[in-house]
């Protein structure tokens, strides 16, 4: 269960930072300042993102509630996604 959370993390992850990026440049482009509202959205993606990273965390023996705060933030979630990740990947 731990892959699966971390896998969909990471695709959530990705998604927000690259949609949110790519949003608010074609809406800046229409003339339109959405900058408030993308970022609104984003941090609301990255709840679940957040809670996919705590329940990872959960599953490597690792404490959920404190990867799960420091993932609260878009920066904060892939330094954990990457902390995990490197966990599974190396072993360590």
């Amino acid at each position: 269960m731990a892959q699966k959370d971390l896998a969909t993390a990471g695709y959530l992850l990705f998604a927000e930072v690259a949609g949110g990026t790519v949003v608010m440049f074609a809406l800046g482009q229409l003339g339109f300042d959405a900058t408030d509202i993308v970022f609104l959205a984003v941090l609301g993606i990255n709840l679940v993102t957040a809670v996919l990273l705590a329940r990872a965390a959960r599953a490597q023996g690792r404490n959920s509630l404190l990867y799960g705060l420091c993932s609260i933030l878009p920066p904060g979630a892939l330094c954990v996604f990457w902390r995990l990740r490197e966990r599974e990947l190396w072993g360590a």
